[in-house]
């Protein structure tokens, strides 16, 4: 299967699934060997980064974002939804959602890991506050620190925008 597979692939998400639980076959190189990902399953941390701290998203309430926070939670409460069910999966679960895309599945084939952190921002609008999806440069008011966020399948397009960024500044 890997070898038929030399780019990355969309499928197409259940209906009424949120844009981030679209499926996709991505061609990625470990130690040299080509390895297919099948992307689909969303998990939970508390971290910001892969290597953060557990604390990263309580220390980052404040009371200026607490209700922006909890609002966001309520009107999106269909995501919220999926996502808690998502992180409640196990493997068998997750190997049944695999097998509707490919029926001749061998379980032994496949491992499952978090393969990256995907984090939502909330931003502030005219309207109040909104959840934000896609990716988007983020720069600090004195222009000395910058991040480029990212959700596919916007991610894709992170490193063009990310060597751009970099050869202005």
């Amino acid at each position: 299967m890997i070898s038929q597979h030399n780019a990355k692939a969309y499928g197409m998400a259940a209906e009424g699934s949120p844009p981030m639980s679209v499926p996709q076959l991505d061609l990625r190189y470990l130690n040299g060997q080509p390895t297919l990902f099948f992307e689909l399953f969303a998990t939970f941390s508390t971290q910001f980064l892969k290597k953060g701290s557990w604390a990263d998203l309580f220390r980052s309430i404040t009371f200026s974002n607490i209700l922006p926070m909890i609002k966001v939670g309520l009107t999106n409460f269909d995501l919220v939804r999926y996502l808690v069910g998502e992180v409640l999966q196990d493997r068998g679960d997750r190997l049944e959602s695999l097998r509707e895309y490919y029926p001749e599945l061998n379980p032994d084939d496949w491992e499952f890991w978090q393969a990256g952190q995907r984090v939502q921002i909330i931003k502030k609008t005219d309207e109040g506050s909104k959840l934000q999806f896609g990716t988007q440069v983020v720069v600090s008011e004195d222009g000395t620190m910058s991040a480029l966020l990212g959700s596919s399948p916007g991610i894709s397009t992170a490193p063009p925008i990310m060597l751009k960024l970099v050869h202005v500044t």
